[in-house]
């Protein structure tokens, strides 16, 4: 059985002449001045609106914060009556209080002075060691990786169209 060849569906109408590819370069010129004056206009919208909403959710915030504030200082003052025993909650009507511990976390204020310190202590095994590929080193001396089986350097040709009078560039990536 003879196989079939596929057909590509989306032909696409090539400028006959230099004169139409510059029509067709301002073209998408005009059309991306048009999308960013678009969004523009969005964003503007977008930022009143949340703006407004923002104003408002900052007074229910105050208010939050000066309630938990009078809550806090409360609940400290009956720790005793509300924490009988061992608990670290006290269930009331609307809610729950409690007590809790974070996790523990290790604070350093100058890792190198630290790490020194660790390791005249004999504590060397809290400090790490990281090993990483240094790929800015490796495209200064490209030719040092060529016969390399696990390094390659790749680089490929982008075509680019940019109308004039706009900071926004089309690129397609090509199959090098």
């Amino acid at each position: 059985m003879a196989a079939r060849q596929k057909v590509k569906a989306d032909a696409i109408q090539l400028p006959a002449t230099k004169e139409e590819a510059e029509v067709l370069l301002g073209q998408i010129g005009s059309l991306q001045r048009r999308i960013t004056e678009s969004e523009t206009v969005m964003n503007d919208q977008i930022a009143a609106v949340k703006d407004r909403y923002q104003k408002k959710a900052g007074q229910f915030s105050e208010v939050i914060g000066e309630s938990f504030k009078r809550l806090h200082a409360w609940a400290e003052a009956h720790k005793h009556e509300l924490l009988p025993g061992k608990k670290k909650s006290a269930e009331l009507s609307t809610g729950v209080v409690s007590w809790r511990k974070t996790p523990p976390k290790v604070n350093v204020k100058n890792t190198e002075a630290a790490i020194e310190e660790l390791k005249a202590a004999g504590l060397g095994r809290f400090v790490k060691t990281t090993e990483v590929i240094d790929k800015e080193a490796i495209l200064a001396e490209i030719k040092s990786v060529e016969l390399l089986e696990q390094i390659s350097v790749s680089q490929r040709t982008e075509f680019v169209a940019k109308p004039h009078d706009t900071n926004i560039e089309k690129v397609a990536k090509s199959k090098d």
